[in-house]
């Protein structure tokens, strides 16, 4: 890492005006293991940030298979949502987050796979 502790110091101290440079943050959040500081900007930014895995393993058809699958899911899981009351309630909601969560991870996992056959 180019600072040092006394300068990593003066990053968090709320009365210091000054910010940590943005390959310092990277060089942090590699040694954390974990993206912290660039998923909250992505949420901040109305984004969801995602890790896409490092090659793309299994044939495309199976990817996509499992991305049918989890779609099935999420349209289940919405029809279950609006049958009684036509809404989608808290608990509802929660449902479909997951599976929708399932669909983008399946997705990213199937774009990895293309990625890596483009090499």
């Amino acid at each position: 890492m180019r600072v040092k502790h006394s300068q990593l110091a003066n990053y968090y101290d709320m009365k210091c005006d000054q910010f940590v440079p943005v390959d310092v943050v990277a060089d942090l959040e590699a040694v954390l293991g974990e993206p912290l500081v660039t998923a909250d900007l992505a949420r901040r930014a109305g984004c969801i940030l995602l890790p896409v895995p490092s090659e793309g393993d299994g044939l495309l058809a199976r990817h996509i298979a499992r991305l049918a699958d989890e779609a099935s899911h999420v349209f289940s899981a919405y029809g279950h949502a609006i049958a009684n009351d036509g809404k989608v309630d808290p608990s509802e909601a929660e449902k479909l987050e997951r599976e929708l969560a399932d669909v983008v991870r399946v997705g990213t996992a199937a774009l990895a796979h293309l990625r890596a056959a483009r090499r």
